[in-house]
């Protein structure tokens, strides 16, 4: 089965989905046990002449926290998806950034928010000042702001579907408290379950 993702707005590097259903808010929100904390965590960054933390980030599985959410997903949303790191529980906290970074091997990632850890919090693009390098660099990235510059930012909204491109570098601004949201990725072996619009505007996104 093909996931068919289509836009109410056609933004660069990320899309307002309005054709998938909202999550059950009883599946949401119970205790996880098994928390895996990202490598990137607590990393330094310089920002406006300061040095600052950003926060701490985990990726949690679904399947092995709240198996009633995983198959409510693997229903809905992500058909015949068994691979736990594809689909998780994502939180971040104890900073106001989750500095610029880029994520480890998916291209995509399909986010469900349902607490945004603040009323004024942002999603930012940025591409190196470097023009030699490009907009879509992949894994493992983690850049000072002052080495870079803003393509876009996003406020997003709760109980919504964002398809975002996460292959480019991309920050959190101004959270207040922790942010908690589903986080479905898409590697680039799952080209197969988007449809032709997502994927021509991923490859101009990344031009």
């Amino acid at each position: 089965m093909r996931i068919l993702i289509q836009d109410k707005y056609n933004m660069k590097f990320f899309k307002e989905i309005t054709n998938l259903p909202q999550v059950p808010t009883d599946l949401l929100d119970r205790p996880l046990e098994k928390k895996v904390v990202a490598p990137g965590s607590r990393r330094t960054y310089k920002k406006d002449g300061r040095f600052i933390a950003t926060s701490t980030y985990e990726f949690n599985p679904v399947k092995e926290n709240n198996v009633d959410l995983h198959d409510w997903i693997t229903s809905n949303i992500y058909p015949g998806c068994n691979n736990t790191y594809k689909i998780r529980i994502h939180q971040d906290y104890g900073s106001s950034i989750n500095g610029p970074h880029t994520d480890r091997v998916r291209m995509l990632a399909l986010n469900y928010y349902w607490d945004l850890g603040g009323s004024s919090v942002n999603t930012v693009w940025y591409r190196y000042k470097d023009k030699s390098k490009p907009i879509y660099v992949g894994e493992k990235h983690y850049p000072n702001y002052d080495k870079l510059e803003i393509l876009e930012t996003a406020t997003l909204k709760t109980n919504t579907w964002y398809l975002l491109n996460v292959g480019v570098i991309h920050s959190v601004e101004n959270i207040e408290a922790s942010r908690k949201y589903l986080s479905l990725s898409y590697w680039r072996e799952d080209k197969h379950l988007l449809d032709r619009e997502t994927i021509d505007w991923f490859n101009n996104s990344t031009k």
